[in-house]
């Protein structure tokens, strides 16, 4: 059975502040974390480490390949090898399992009659978008 996978890839501290330091608003969304997302199957653990190396091999080249080109990048980081062992010296990278999407958290909130019970949070702009996923929802439920 398929199942979505989701890799939080996190710079560490120190790759973070050398970005900053670059200055390069080209670069800057290199000093925050990034999610990508794949398909997997049922899988062994050492399945699991394989598509994890996998993951970082792709994210080190895929920075290198959309970034080497930029001045700043190559002042700072130089030529750097797509390999596991740089992605391990700047990134992690974590599994995350969404358990459920906000379509499902407010499906699952009207169906049991919580949603009401929420307390509006004074903020117009979360009240409305509230609102509005209240409606879709019934909608669709109802539909």
């Amino acid at each position: 059975m398929q199942r979505t996978v989701h890799f939080l890839i996190s710079p560490n501290a120190c790759f973070a502040e050398r970005v900053r330091k670059t200055g390069s608003s080209e670069l800057i969304h290199l000093a925050e974390p990034t999610l990508w997302s794949g398909q997997e199957g049922d899988v062994a653990p050492m399945q699991t480490a394989a598509m994890d190396a996998v993951v970082k091999l792709l994210f080190v080249e895929m920075t290198k390949r959309e970034r080497q080109h930029i001045d700043e990048f190559q002042e700072e980081f130089g030529e750097i090898p797509v390999s596991i062992a740089f992605f391990d010296l700047n990134w992690t990278v974590t599994r995350i399992d969404l358990d459920m999407t906000v379509r499902d958290a407010v499906e699952d909130a009207l169906l049991s009659g919580s949603f009401k019970a929420m307390i509006p949070s004074g903020n117009a702009m979360v009240d409305e978008l509230l609102a509005h996923f209240e409606w879709n929802a019934s909608s669709r439920l109802k539909g």
